[in-house]
């Protein structure tokens, strides 16, 4: 949980958007008590005060092409995108398969050897 050395840390930074959304999910007990169209809209004031200003990454396993679908509400699709992918550096990666998927096989691999030796 956040405490107010955080926010104001934040605040001191010039995080102005980040303290404030940061402050407005601890007065909502915290993301999970947020409606989903709430935290939409913490994210659209967070990138607003991000964008030209500060630097802002974002990862995500979602395609661009699909987050309209996952959003619902065009109009509030096509601001965060706007501001997500106007002036921004793309980095897509791609895996055939998982690395927990490859570390579990591996894993599989040992036990099933320690155990047939």
């Amino acid at each position: 949980m956040l405490i107010q050395p955080t926010l104001d840390t934040l605040n001191r930074l010039k995080l102005h958007g980040m303290a404030l959304a940061l402050s407005e999910q601890m007065t909502h007990n915290a993301a999970q008590g947020l409606a989903f169209e709430e935290r939409l809209a913490l994210l659209l004031e967070l990138l607003d005060d991000r964008v030209g200003a500060r630097a802002c990454i974002v990862t995500s396993q979602l395609p661009i092409s699909d987050w309209h679908d996952y959003i619902g509400d065009p109009t509030l699709a096509d601001a965060i995108l706007d501001r997500l992918v106007h002036r921004s550096h793309r980095i897509h990666l791609e895996a055939k398969e998982s690395m927990r998927k490859r570390e579990a096989a591996k894993e599989s691999a040992k036990i099933k050897a320690r155990v047939e030796a």
